[in-house]
């Protein structure tokens, strides 16, 4: 979380959040858990914004 704030961001995507933190959770699946928490607490919220006719994108 300290270096989305301390870049200046306030959104990020999933896939984003995990080039941040450098691939330490091996894959994205062992990092969804830790997502899942960071949600449950508020640290998090998920945002979903339409892309013009694919798949809704997410952000948190």
């Amino acid at each position: 979380m300290r270096r989305l704030l301390d870049a200046g961001q306030t959104e990020i995507s999933k896939r984003g959040l995990f080039q941040l933190v450098n691939g330490r959770m091996g894959n994205m699946e062992r990092m969804q858990p830790r997502l899942n928490v960071l949600l449950r607490r508020g640290y998090l919220c998920l945002k979903k914004h339409g892309t013009g006719g694919r798949p809704t994108g997410k952000s948190f």
